[in-house]
């Protein structure tokens, strides 16, 4: 869940048109957002988290687009969404959760942006981009992204925040986990990023499959989804008589 309390199974999920990799919960954990193709294109539905209510359609879409979860703010007020039109590229979009519900733009640009992250105090948004030629870390101001920082140094995807939002995570090219100290202030300061460990991390399936970690409030503790690869011992080679060719 979002609090970082419990893990929840939803009561009944059997629908194969779910895709539960593309989920974010409420800040209370109290209810789910979810992308399913029931009505053969993607849409994004609301749902009790114990599974107890109606599912309710958040945000309907035509057959062309497809839209896809990432987070939702801390403080309730918006689900940051991945909008991928094929006339277009890969997009992040905002819904607001008060008012009419109207979604609009964050990112929409000719390059690729995906894995969007708000930071825990909701002014700033971490995520992936390939303007550059390869995918790297940036942050750019909530709601209007007047600038943005490059955080990554050689590349990086899947950004998470610490609570306290003072330190951020994403995976290198190379699997290892890379942290960047956030220093608060009126502006986005980060430090240079250091490698924390090397990860075993399954690669992705398909462009759905969005997070491979998730890492505990206090930044201590990370959760790695790991590829499990069958270990064989390597051959052991022993030589007789090794002595005698000394003697040639």
């Amino acid at each position: 869940a979002s609090d970082g309390s419990d893990f929840r199974l939803l009561d009944g999920v059997e629908d194969r048109s779910l895709n539960l990799n593309c989920t974010a919960f409420s800040p209370d954990g109290s209810r789910l957002v979810f992308v399913s193709i029931r009505r053969s294109h993607s849409e994004l539905f609301l749902k009790n988290s114990a599974g107890s209510a109606t599912e309710e359609v958040l945000l309907e879409s035509s057959s062309s687009a497809a839209q896809y979860p990432m987070d939702w703010s801390a403080d309730g007020r918006y689900i940051l969404y991945r909008a991928h039109d094929p006339t277009t590229n890969l997009e992040l979009w905002a819904l607001p959760m008060e008012g009419d519900r109207k979604p609009f733009p964050f990112i929409k640009t000719s390059f690729g942006v995906t894995q969007g992250q708000f930071s825990p105090d909701g002014r700033w948004v971490a995520y992936a981009s390939n303007e550059s030629g390869k995918w790297e870390i940036y942050v750019a101001p909530f709601p209007g992204r007047q600038g943005y920082w490059k955080v990554s140094s050689a590349g990086g995807s899947e950004p998470r925040w610490r609570r306290d939002g003072k330190e951020l995570f994403y995976l290198a090219p190379d699997g290892k986990l890379m942290a960047v100290e956030v220093r608060p202030g009126p502006t986005f300061e980060a430090g240079a990023a250091v490698p924390l460990f090397q990860t075993r991390r399954r690669e992705p399936v398909s462009t759905t499959d969005i997070f491979s970690y998730d890492v505990s409030p206090d930044g201590q503790r990370f959760l790695v989804s790991t590829s499990v690869e069958d270990l064989t011992a390597q051959p052991l080679t022993v030589v007789l008589n090794w002595t005698a060719d000394l003697k040639k």
